[in-house]
């Protein structure tokens, strides 16, 4: 097969991921509203798939790094299918049993894409792990993939929750189908394929977790082919040279951590928060929107995901852009609280995207870039940051909303700030700009 062609269907996986699960996340929550169940419930349906997706990417991503890509993409997408299945029947049953099947496909949904992620994330960082500038080429392909997918995910739900709730189910099992073949034609049998052609970019080191330290496996080799030893290599704000002894003195483990918590962040503000918003979007006591007009909410939130990514080739990845982001992140919050107008929420949802957008990129690109083996299982646990934050914050945001439905946004808001405080006091000890 061509390489192209290749490449053009891998990235295509990312996209069905997350337009699925958004078209997913959407009509659970529209569909729970309408028969009935409280915020509290809702709140624990979406919770549901979080708390599963905290424990399970962590242990199936070792699993990963075991199995070939290949075949956990089979296993990811074959259960999808079935959960599909199970979600286009359900549609008659009791309410009290209705409620528990919800919970069940939440869970087994998860399960599906604790395979799922990991698999597609480490067989990308491992496909061009020869070269830093390809890596980072393609966790951005990867990113505006599954960014454009949530982003027209959402008002699909939306659309589809105003006109029959099951064709939408109908719409992910073939989706998923697509998935499958496109992982039987496109996904290599063995481990060392390489995405990009070597030629087309230098073969520069690229740096490791290893045992807490620096450690600089090769050093920048420009692609005419000769060593420049004097050339050193920057980790945001670090400048590290190969030949420098004080180089060992900085920590990468602790850097490792702190884009942990910066993904769990990112699960919180936009995660945890889209699991939120729809729910506060359509009932009576907020902003009483139809399921159509919250998807199209979601869809701008989307976009400015979506041009985040676009644009992360042009802008620098650094500790202050992430501390920046997340500063700004914190004040958008606090407007939502305020904002009844759709026009001007739409604006607020577009840049807090985009700014959320840029949490997560620098966040797994970094993650996956400094890890030397075990990448299935980094993948893993960074996933199952996401699935902390996604746990957490709808049980916490529909419990407080029973008192107040703009409590949440105060909540989310206090969160980032007090993550930008931590990690502004961090930056400044460690001397990380």
């Amino acid at each position: 097969m061509d390489l192209k062609i290749r490449r053009l269907l891998i990235y295509l996986l990312p996209f069905i991921g997350d337009l699925t699960n958004m078209i997913l996340s959407v009509l659970f929550i529209i569909y729970a509203d309408s028969v009935g169940f409280s915020t509290t419930k809702i709140g624990w349906i979406i919770s549901a798939y979080g708390l599963s997706y905290l424990i399970m990417p962590f242990l199936i991503g070792k699993l990963v790094d075991r199995l070939s890509h290949r075949k956990s993409l089979i296993i990811a997408t074959t259960g999808q299918m079935v959960n599909a299945i199970v979600y286009i029947f359900m549609m008659d049953l009791p309410i009290n049993i209705l409620y528990f099947v919800i919970i069940g496909g939440q869970v087994t949904r998860a399960a599906a894409y604790s395979f799922y992620w990991p698999s597609i994330e480490s067989f990308l960082s491992e496909s061009t792990s020869k070269s830093s500038e390809a890596h980072e080429k393609s966790i951005r392909w990867f990113c505006i993939s599954w960014g454009f997918g949530a982003a027209i995910g959402s008002p699909i739900g939306g659309f589809f929750s105003d006109l029959r709730i099951v064709n939408g189910y109908i719409i992910v099992l073939l989706a998923y189908f697509a998935a499958l073949l496109i992982v039987i034609v496109a996904i290599p049998k063995n481990r060392g394929f390489q995405l990009f052609p070597t030629t087309n970019f230098s073969s520069e080191g690229i740096l490791r977790f290893d045992d807490g330290k620096i450690a600089p496996l090769a050093q920048n080799v420009p692609k005419n082919g000769q060593n420049d030893v004097s050339k050193p290599e920057v980790l945001s704000g670090h400048t590290i040279s190969p030949s420098d002894p004080s180089s060992e003195k900085i920590n990468l483990n602790s850097l490792a951590i702190l884009l942990l918590l910066g993904t769990l962040l990112y699960a919180i503000c936009s995660k945890g928060f889209l699991g939120y918003f729809p729910n506060y979007a359509v009932i009576s006591g907020g902003l009483n929107l139809s399921g159509f007009v919250t998807g199209q909410v979601l869809f701008i939130f989307g976009i400015g995901q979506f041009i985040a990514f676009i644009s992360g080739k042009f802008l620098k990845n650094s500790f202050f852009a992430l501390k920046s982001s997340i500063l700004i992140i914190s004040i958008l919050f606090l407007t939502m609280a305020l904002v009844k107008n759709v026009i001007i929420l739409s604006i607020i949802m577009f840049i807090a995207g985009f700014f959320i957008a840029r949490v997560y990129y620098l966040s797994l690109e970094l993650t996956m870039k400094y890890e030397p083996s075990s990448k299935g299982a980094k993948a893993g646990l960074f996933e199952s940051m996401v699935g902390l934050g996604l746990g957490i914050t709808p049980i916490i945001a529909g419990f407080i909303a029973e008192f107040n439905l703009t409590i949440p946004f105060y909540t989310f808001s206090s969160l980032c700030m007090i993550f930008f405080i931590g990690f502004s006091i961090y930056l400044y000890k460690n001397k990380i700009k």
